[in-house]
């Protein structure tokens, strides 16, 4: 299953990406095989009662363990495995019972050492090289998993796992047409498996052609009317491509017949977004709380001693404590709501915020009356767990928490409750000497540029233009400024070398780190271009007019609206007509750019 595009838990605010990476197939085979395994494994302890040489206790530990892990009793099984080993450390029936239930716990890495206990004792059992391919997998281990699945393929020929789930791991690698052909030839031995035709469509909408995803979705749905991953997935291509409206059809169909909780939980949360796209905050921001769901892999554990706010329970007294979620650009996102909160928590109350520790001198600088600290974020048995330590060392000085975005349904519940106005208010010394030192005091427009997020890769590349596209942009008579964090070294020697221009790198600043300065930084450009990342979202707090380059104008984030972003004052959303044309589009917005400023650098305004 491919997934909708929530947000990313880097720098930039990835709000029409995929922030958990979420890998449905992934989670589906894993599940199926550990199932399979499981069934295996039933009919291992049974073949033990007809061999009288085993002793009873030995048997009854293992068929009681099976029995526990049927139940989903994963703890107690692994002890009966565990108490079986002690009796016989050569078993690969109890071996296998542990891998199992440590499968079934997230201790991957476990798991995979008992797998391979398993094939060490009897490496006839087939299922053991398709598990450990799959682990290898889920632990991004791409060449182990592609190596154990080409054993489980050639043991196991007729098998549509194998060659499903090995095509899964190249797109993983970005080899898609690799994995194209491998499904092709599957479908080929095939051509009646749903489950074939959703993957090549998972996979040709993961490397940007959804017009095409959409026919074998078409064709995964012809043969099974009731698969609801193929809705989900064809729903996904419509979030991206359009129309909305048939993609929340989609939605609604899957959700009729999910296989499971997990998925379910993903097919509400898609529907949420789309809904939020449409501009149906209505629905969609009581919808949105399904992102809360704690199942989600990668979704962060929120660990507070305080009562979680409903919106039931009103503002107007509390003493009530905000915590960011999401990216960092999504913080910013959604403190745009700070005034109103505040207000209706009233003078009896009080608000504190946790938010990314790079925001905190930002915050403290306009809201004087707000107390701010830093949340942090740890890992817990593989998840993020966020964390707030100041909050958590005096619990009684505050009566509630909610996640940034849950306040939105209350505060933000129409288009017309978003006020459009900055909300950061840089220092204007600083940005008059930024202004001072990129110009060397003369008049010429400034426009700061950024292009992309620190955690693109093959899938997520379709959000962003390609930077060698970008040369018509350059042709103006203007001076363009980095605001691009992390290592851009490459695009700019590019630019220099085939557009002809220096993009101007600010000296003594860490943009990545140092928001202060980079927020006084964006508010001395007369324009902000680049994706919707931590340094777009924070210019647009700051006032300043920024166009955002994004591959979608249907993300979530624009609640509707398609060219403009409603969270702030002057925020232009610019996306191609057709899925990754970005040449007809760039050529506009430097048309546009051109007859903005005059060819003495003068600025006009645009009727």
């Amino acid at each position: 299953m491919t997934t909708p595009s929530p947000n990313a838990h880097d720098n930039a605010s990835n709000t029409n990406k995929d922030p958990l990476n979420v890998n449905f197939e992934q989670v589906d085979a894993t599940k199926a095989a550990s199932a399979h395994a499981a069934e295996v494994l039933v009919k291992n302890t049974q073949s033990l009662n007809a061999q009288n040489t085993v002793h009873p206790k030995f048997k009854a530990l293992l068929q009681d363990g099976v029995k526990l892990m049927n139940a989903e009793q994963y703890d107690e099984a692994a002890q009966q495995a565990l108490a079986a080993l002690e009796m016989d450390e050569r078993s690969p029936i109890a071996w296998q019972l542990l891998a199992i239930c440590m499968e079934r716990l997230s201790f991957t890495a476990r798991a995979i050492s008992c797998y391979e206990k398993v094939l060490e004792l009897d490496p006839d059992i087939n299922e053991t090289y398709h598990n450990l391919g799959l682990l290898a997998w889920k632990l991004e281990l791409h060449d182990a998993a592609l190596q154990f699945l080409q054993i489980y393929m050639a043991r196991e020929p007729d098998s549509i796992d194998g060659p499903n789930n090995f095509a899964s791991v190249l797109r993983d690698m970005g080899r898609y047409e690799d994995a194209i052909e491998v499904l092709r030839s599957a479908i080929m031995s095939n051509e009646d498996s749903h489950l074939l035709w959703n993957s090549l469509g998972t996979i040709l909408n993961d490397c940007g052609q959804l017009e095409d995803a959409l026919t074998f979705y078409d064709e995964a749905i012809r043969l099974k009317p009731d698969f609801a991953r193929a809705y989900f997935n064809r729903g996904n291509a419509k979030l991206f491509l359009g129309p909305l409206e048939g993609a929340l059809q989609d939605f609604d169909k899957a959700l009729e017949n999910p296989d499971s909780d997990y998925d379910k939980m993903h097919m509400s949360y898609a529907r949420a977004q789309c809904l939020l796209a449409m501009g149906n905050l209505k629905e969609g921001w009581p919808a949105y709380e399904a992102r809360m769901d704690p199942r989600y892999p990668g979704a962060a554990k929120f660990v507070l001693p305080l009562t979680r706010w409903q919106p039931e329970d009103g503002l107007e007294g509390k003493r009530f404590v905000l915590v960011g979620e999401q990216g960092l650009g999504d913080e910013v996102m959604f403190l745009s709501v700070l005034a109103d909160l505040k207000k209706a928590i009233g003078p009896e109350g009080k608000l504190s915020v946790a938010c990314e520790r790079r925001l905190v001198p930002l915050l403290k600088a306009v809201h004087k009356d707000i107390e701010f600290g830093p949340h942090l974020t740890i890992r817990d048995n593989g998840q993020p767990a966020r964390l707030v330590p100041w909050v958590s060392a005096r619990p009684n000085d505050f009566d509630c928490w909610a996640p940034m975005a849950s306040v939105m349904a209350t505060l933000r519940p129409t288009l017309k409750s978003f006020p459009k106005k900055a909300f950061f208010k840089p220092n204007k010394k600083r940005g008059g000497a930024w202004k001072h030192e990129l110009t060397h005091g003369k008049d010429v427009p400034l426009i700061g540029l950024a292009w992309k997020s620190l955690k693109t890769d093959a899938k997520r590349s379709r959000f962003y233009a390609p930077f060698e596209h970008m040369g018509p942009l350059f042709d103006t008579p203007v001076k363009f400024v980095c605001l691009q964090y992390g290592d851009v070294e490459a695009e700019i020697e590019y630019a220099r070398e085939h557009f002809g221009v220096d993009i101007l790198m600010p000296e003594d600043i860490d943009l990545r780190n140092d928001l202060e300065n980079l927020t006084d930084l964006a508010s001395a450009m007369d324009l902000v271009i680049g994706p919707m990342n931590a340094s777009t979202n924070l210019a647009m707090a700051a006032g300043v007019e920024t166009w955002i380059m994004d591959g979608s104008g249907l993300a979530w984030a624009y609640l509707g609206e398609r060219t403009s972003v409603p969270w702030y004052k002057d925020g232009s959303v610019f996306s191609p007509e057709t899925q990754s044309q970005w040449e007809p589009l760039i050529a506009d917005m430097a048309s546009e750019l051109k007859s903005r400023y005059t060819p003495k650098g003068r600025r006009r305004k645009i009727a």
